[in-house]
């Protein structure tokens, strides 16, 4: 447990101290050149040690971020302080019944990490909850949706939900074609370089440092997953690849025919650069 960790450097750090102290009020007293030059030594050591212990906890109580790529150390602990509630379902959504649902109509998210509030501490902050207050008291809205899920993983979750929706939203985001690219051997590679060796040590074990590494690691790199969205768009311009995609696409479709259920779309683009999808000519 890091807390338990914390507080272990801390007293050992405090222990040392005091020990530094009766040393040089007690023992060590008679004045020096090298007795003076230890303690200023010391004195700044026990400062950056007290600093350090002062910001871990900073790092690990008070500011915790859930950072886009759910990589870091930090973004682990967001989802432990905030991922929550996990329905029956295993959704991150409340508990849907069939006494909540008598005489309301349904509305069903489908979706990836957008859709289940990737970044959003608190669950009902998400789009779908926020639609279900402005629909009013005669509708349910469920959030059916993973991160990194794409138009496979969801047509399986929707076949297997319980409940017939009357509405269907189906979020799509642009990595989506993901699966498709994978079904023809197209390495779809997310770029982002995660720490190795004595590195990986330090920011695993430290939410001080991991901060601190992921903050130069962005100001050296600023979207360090470039290559990945690259590879994204070969992958729509690739006829075959687009082939696959648009039928894992029209299975959610004829799914939503077959059941007579209305079906919407919800498109998010690449938020930190929307021009370049706006360009982009997908096969026929």
């Amino acid at each position: 447990m890091h807390w338990l960790l914390i507080v272990s450097f801390f007293v050992t750090v405090t222990v040392c101290a005091a020990l530094s102290g009766f040393v040089f009020l007690r023992l060590w007293r008679a004045p020096s050149r090298t007795r003076r030059y230890t303690i200023n030594v010391l004195v700044m050591c026990f400062s950056m040690a007290y600093v350090f212990v002062a910001l871990e906890v900073f790092f690990y109580a008070v500011y915790v971020e859930s950072m886009n790529y759910a990589a870091t150390t930090g973004s682990r602990r967001w989802v432990d302080l905030y991922w929550h509630p996990i329905n029956s379902l295993g959704y991150r959504d409340a508990e849907l019944t069939p006494e909540q649902l008598e005489g309301k109509r349904l509305v069903v998210v489908l979706g990836d990490s957008f859709t289940a509030g990737h970044g959003c501490k608190d669950y009902r902050d998400r789009f779908p909850n926020v639609l279900e207050r402005q629909l009013g008291d005669d509708w349910a809205v469920a959030s059916v949706a993973m991160g990194a899920w794409g138009p496979t993983e969801q047509y399986e979750a929707l076949q297997r939900y319980p409940y017939t929706p009357d509405v269907l939203v189906l979020q799509y985001y642009i990595n989506d074609i993901h699966t498709a690219a994978e079904a023809h051997q197209f390495k779809v590679v997310h770029g982002l370089e995660l720490p190795d060796g004595w590195v990986k040590f330090a920011t695993d074990w430290s939410y001080c440092l991991d901060w601190f590494y992921w903050r130069y690691r962005l100001l050296r790199d600023y979207e360090p997953g470039r290559k990945y969205y690259q590879a994204l768009l070969e992958a729509y311009e690739t006829p075959e690849i687009w082939q696959t995609h648009a039928k894992e696409l029209q299975q959610l479709v004829d799914f939503a025919q077959r059941k007579d259920i209305s079906l919407l779309a919800v498109i998010f683009p690449k938020l930190v650069d929307p021009v370049s999808y706006t360009h982009l000519t997908l096969p026929t």
